[in-house]
């Protein structure tokens, strides 16, 4: 018992920012394509805007990216302490976060996320990807429970975030949720304000690589279309 309390001592948490993101439709994708070409997919969609993501942002030495099947988590160590330098950090992992999304979703494959603030533990150990943390739960859950393609900030979050960039980078959003009501939450915007995508362009790109809409998915198709036309209105 004296050694697993010494072991326990040993292990170290971070605090700062952490996302979590995945796949709208993946199922679907892996039905609609043999093996190979849903591999393909992967290594050349996927896996490739995320190779950007981190090229374009590397000035973010301290970030950690982890993928998990067709969830990715974000993770940025951040000082406790509100600085100068942490508004850079939360600016630029927002900015790493909106890239992503727009990247994926220029390759037809919309994604959804959620970030959280708070004290967490990642590593990668032997080829094991070990993570604990409030806010990782926090992503995950706010993540799964959105029902389109968005980033939200989890509400005990939001002070945390918000303090630290300009609104501007959000939008208020009555966001809907699976089994519960729409809630007046906090959406990453991305995309481009002069050109925003039209309809058919968001349902293309949900069409994309076979993934044929179904019921299931209609909703989640509607409510990201309203919400890119209230992104950038006012």
């Amino acid at each position: 018992m004296a050694q697993e309390t010494n072991d326990s001592q040993k292990i170290q948490t971070e605090h700062g920012l952490v996302a979590f993101f995945d796949i709208l439709g993946f199922k679907s994708l892996l039905r609609a394509n043999t093996l190979k070409e849903s591999l393909a997919i992967i290594d050349n969609s996927f896996i490739k805007a995320l190779t950007e993501t981190e090229r374009i942002h590397k000035n973010l030495s301290r970030l950690k990216t982890f993928v998990i099947s067709d969830s990715i988590l974000v993770a940025l160590p951040m000082e406790q302490a509100q600085s100068a330098a942490n508004e850079a950090y939360v600016y630029l992992f927002c900015s790493f976060c909106q890239f992503l999304m727009l990247y994926l979703f220029y390759e037809g494959l919309p994604i959804r996320g959620a970030i959280a603030v708070g004290e967490f533990h990642i590593r990668n150990e032997n080829n094991k990807i070990i993570f604990a943390g409030k806010p990782i739960v926090d992503a995950c859950e706010m993540a799964n429970a959105i029902d389109l393609s968005a980033c939200v900030i989890v509400p005990a979050s939001e002070s945390n975030v918000l303090s630290q960039v300009t609104t501007d980078l959000f939008r208020i959003h009555a966001t809907p949720r699976k089994a519960f009501p729409k809630s007046e939450l906090y959406l990453l915007k991305y995309g481009v304000k002069d050109h925003p995508f039209a309809r058919e362009k968001i349902i293309e790109m949900f069409n994309a690589h076979g993934k044929h809409l179904d019921q299931s998915s209609l909703s989640k198709v509607n409510n990201t279309i309203d919400f890119f036309g209230a992104m950038w209105r006012g």
